[in-house]
């Protein structure tokens, strides 16, 4: 084998370990992501149960207006907003891999 054919065979070589590095690169981007999407919907649940903790303290000091009961409307829009978005994860993330 002469000089020319090694050079590209080492070349080549190199390729593949690039592509490899690509490849292994983009799935730990893909699991990271999905980890930082489980974050994200943990840090806006813990913010909704917090939201609702506020609500019931509020009320049960007798602090909420019955005329304009803004603190329970925007906590329960909210919650039910974290729910829906919950859903979502769970049916594209979890439940639909399964199902093929």
């Amino acid at each position: 084998m002469d000089r020319a054919q090694v050079g590209e065979r080492d070349t080549l070589g190199d390729v593949d370990g690039q592509l490899a590095a690509v490849h292994a690169r983009d799935e730990f981007r893909q699991l990271r992501g999905v980890a930082a999407d489980e974050e994200v919907d943990g840090a806006h649940v813990a913010f909704g149960l917090l939201l609702l903790l506020y609500t019931l303290l509020r009320d049960a000091t007798g602090r909420v207006d019955p005329e304009r009961p803004i603190v329970v409307k925007v906590s329960s829009l909210y919650w039910h907003f974290v729910d829906a978005v919950w859903l979502v994860i769970l049916v594209s993330l979890y439940l639909s891999p399964r199902l093929t």
